[in-house]
């Protein structure tokens, strides 16, 4: 059994993440929903990285990019993710 605490490294009030830890067996898979919130951002860059501990000897966890771009009437994210436990 794998522990995956979820933290947020860089100012992420428009970032969420749920849930915040949870925890897989070998084979396992889990889904975590990574909410974007730009009301009332000013337009420009915002990053920030999700680091996914890993409860596991030689394992160092996972560090993914979270990247939202606020326009005038548009907005972008990046977000690359597929994990498994294994």
């Amino acid at each position: 059994m794998y522990e995956l605490p979820v933290a947020l490294r860089g100012d992420v009030t428009w970032l969420d993440v749920a849930p915040a830890a949870g925890s897989l067996a070998a084979g396992e898979a889990a889904s975590l929903t990574v909410t974007f919130e730009a009301m009332g951002l000013s337009p420009t860059l915002y990053s920030a990285t999700l680091v996914l501990a890993v409860d596991r000897p030689g394992w160092a966890g996972v560090r993914v990019p979270a990247i939202l771009t606020v326009g005038t009437g548009h907005l972008y994210y990046y977000l690359p993710l597929v994990m498994r436990g294994g």
